[in-house]
Parts: C-alpha cells; structure tokens; sequence
C-alpha cells in the first residue's frame, strides 16, 4: 500500500481522538457521542484551545511540524526539526504537556536534551519518517529514534518508536498485523518489555475494544498505551474505521494511541475500509499533500 496514504491516515486519526482526547469517564462520553463518532469533532475538554473540528491535537501538530521540516530539507535532519519545533512553539497557543514544557526549559537553558518522559507520544509522531524516500529500514529506525530523544529522551520510548517503524515496514512489505509484530519483535529492545505488554494485549483480544483498552490503561504512559495500541490493532485489523473510531470513543490518550493505528491500518489498507472525506476534510489536509508533492515530485 501508499506510504503517503499511511501518513495520511495517521494524521487523520489524530484528528478524529481530538474531540474526546483526553475524556477517561465512559458515562460521558457514552453522552457525547451516543451514536459513535462518523466524522471530526471540536475537542469536548478544556485540553485544546481555540482547536475546531478537524484540527490536530498538539501530537499532529508535532508530527506536522516533522513532514515540514522533511519537506523543507529534502531528508531527515534533526537541526531543521528542532528548528521548526521550537519556532512553533515559540507562537503556538496549542496544548503544552509535560515534555514538551521540559524540552523548551532544556532549550531555553542551551540544552539540547529531550524530557525524561515515558509517555508514547515521542513515538507515536514517527509517520512523516515512513514517506521520505530514499531511507534504507536502518535509516528510518536512527532517525525515529532521534526524532523522538528530541522531545522524550527516554530507552523504552526510544525502543516504541523503532519497534513501530520496522513493524510498518513489514506491513508496507505485506505482513498481516501479528507476523509484522513478530518481525518487528526479532530485534532485542533491552528497554522495552515486549513480552510482557504483548502478553498483556493478548489477554483482552476476546473483549469488546473499548473494555479492552479500559482495562489495559487509557492514559499517556507507555505501559498503558504500547499494549493497548496493540490490541486494538489485532482485534480490528481488517476494519478500520471502527478501528479509529473505538480507539477514539474510548478517550483517555487516544490520539497518540491514533497516530500509530493509522499508520498501521493505512500502511495494510491504504484508504479502503475508511470514509474517503476523512480525507479531505481535516484541516490540513491540502498543506499535507502540498508538502508530500515536495517529498515525491511527479
């Protein structure tokens, strides 16, 4: 399938968690969104300002900033992406989390070391790094690991982030979703418990998706969301829009979790499955493809 589709979907999924991103109470978002949730929504919590429907969360724009900063170069360089990040910031009223806080503290104090942060959101932004051409396998994981020590410099995050680029190349290469984990399992990550979380995520396969991510962790931190991006991704394989749609209806962290399950699904399925305005309709979707038309000239 596209890689460029595979971004695309990406970002489109973060788009869709915007409006119950960050939401942990099930009553109310049973409330919200009583009959599932078909297209973009402005965010329903105090999280992201001034955002409307089909705006990014502040983990879009991030991964946004990235595709520019590759457009711009013509390749992976993690001055130009510290350079655009941190001018983005500079101006943005987005949402500040913890590490992006403590990355702009270390760089306004000359420090170019990332946050201590173990949330997944440093790896979750990897999709820009699957579209830039000319990239052996090797390539793309240094700098996925890069890209994400800028801002979460933390082992196990820094692990995350290759282990879903070499996953997503063996989808790109054909693997269904449990023999692309397994390749992409092979490698030794001495930070990251794969056993552990994908033994986690097997145990909840047999319930409903939106109990299965409650009851492995909605929230931001890698152990809660690694295994949970996992399991729905085993249980929805082959049906993407529920896919995006339950990750986000279930709240919590569902726009990182958003990120990867749209570069995974449109890496098997390309745009089938989904509805094709997603495509169209989110609010970056032309800067997207102007900046991919600079990646892949015709």
């Amino acid at each position: 399938m596209s890689r460029q589709t595979a971004l695309e979907l990406s970002l489109v999924a973060d788009a869709l968690s915007l409006g119950p991103h960050w939401i942990y109470q099930a009553e109310r978002l049973s409330s919200l969104y009583p009959e599932g949730l078909p297209t973009f929504d402005a965010p329903r919590s105090h999280y992201h300002p001034g955002k409307t429907a089909g705006d990014f969360t502040h983990y879009g724009d991030q991964a946004l900033l990235l595709l520019q900063s590759l457009a711009q170069k013509g390749s992976w360089d993690l001055g130009t992406f510290r350079e655009q990040w941190s001018t983005f910031w500079r101006d943005s009223q987005a949402y500040r989390d913890g590490a992006t806080t403590d990355t702009l503290k270390n760089l306004e104090a000359g420090q170019l070391t990332g946050s201590s942060s173990r949330d997944l959101a440093g790896a979750a932004r990897i999709a820009p790094l699957i579209v830039l051409p000319g990239l052996s396998l090797e390539d793309r994981v240094q700098a996925a690991r890069a890209q994400c020590a800028m801002t979460h410099n933390q082992a196990p995050v820094l692990d995350a982030a290759e282990f879903f680029v070499r996953a997503t190349e063996a989808i790109l290469a054909g693997d269904d979703f449990r023999s692309a984990f397994q390749t992409a399992h092979r490698i030794d990550y001495p930070a990251l418990p794969l056993a552990e979380w994908t033994a986690k995520a097997e145990s909840v396969l047999a319930l409903p998706p939106q109990e299965a991510l409650r009851q492995l962790g909605l929230a931001c931190s890698l152990s809660d969301a690694f295994p949970a991006v996992l399991a729905i991704a085993l249980q929805l394989e082959e049906r993407p829009q529920e896919c995006l749609a339950q990750n986000a209806l279930a709240g919590g962290d569902s726009a990182a979790r958003g990120l990867l399950l749209g570069l995974l699904l449109g890496a098997k399925h390309g745009e089938t499955g989904v509805p094709s305005h997603w495509f169209e309709d989110y609010t970056a979707a032309a800067e997207v493809k102007r900046l991919l038309s600079l990646l892949s000239p015709a």
